[in-house]
């Protein structure tokens, strides 16, 4: 019972792991392809490739800033969000090590979110800007670029999934969490009592081989006395 319940723990643990580095990677592979051929071949069009009118088109952007051009025109903004990513990236990496099999969604919301940041920190580091295709195009009078690309909408959708997470499900998750703690306690705690168990009935069943082998020892002794008695008797 013991071992089953362990194993079980496992491959929970591996499943979740699992899970989250292939939305990982999947994201991660898919905007670098997109980037790349959104770099060979809407960078010569002159016009925005349009996917449906008047709402979403595609048109090769160079953005320096964050998601939307946001803080695209600051001097220092490259090396702004290289610091703040790579910050952001080892908190998040964290968390979803130690938090991830809490709850599925949160699991889900931050292999978004590190996919996504991934993604525009490779560009940034390589390249010096983020590779912009996607746009919104019924948001052109506004002032800011509505131009982004896949790892922004996964970074917005794990946000997104991370506070439905924390509003309706993180109380539940956290008591769960405490619960599979302590039953992780009690099976180390039951294994631990059963391993003494185990050696003191080992230890039991050494000294009464001893004490066997002793008391054999005493009768072989008795006997090799009683034939030198006789012996000397005969004589």
């Amino acid at each position: 019972m013991r071992s089953a319940c362990r194993i079980l723990v496992q491959v929970g643990l591996k499943m979740s792991y699992i899970i989250a580095v292939s939305v990982i990677a999947s994201i991660l592979i898919i905007d670098l392809l997109s980037k790349t051929w959104a770099a060979a071949d809407l960078a010569a069009l002159t016009q925005p490739m349009q996917i449906i009118p008047g709402i979403v088109d595609f048109r090769y952007v160079k953005n320096t800033g964050a998601a939307f051009g946001f803080l695209g025109d600051w001097e220092y903004s490259i090396q702004f969000f290289i610091v703040v990513t790579s910050v952001s990236l080892l908190v998040f990496l964290f968390v979803l090590w130690r938090y991830g099999r809490n709850h599925a969604l949160l699991n889900l919301s931050f292999a978004l979110i590190i996919g996504g940041a991934l993604g525009n920190f490779i560009d940034r580091i390589y390249l010096g800007y983020v590779r912009d295709f996607i746009c919104f195009s019924f948001l052109d009078g506004f002032s800011f670029n509505a131009v982004f690309n896949v790892a922004d909408a996964s970074l917005t959708i794990g946000v997104v999934l991370f506070a439905v997470y924390f509003l309706f499900f993180f109380k539940d998750a956290h008591f769960n969490y405490k619960s599979v703690n302590a039953q992780t306690v009690d099976i180390e705690s039951y294994g631990g009592e059963s391993d003494a168990e185990e050696g003191n009935n080992d230890q039991t069943t050494t000294e009464q081989e001893t004490r066997i082998a002793d008391g054999s020892a005493v009768a072989d002794s008795a006997s090799g006395d009683y034939d030198a008695e006789e012996d000397s008797g005969i004589k």
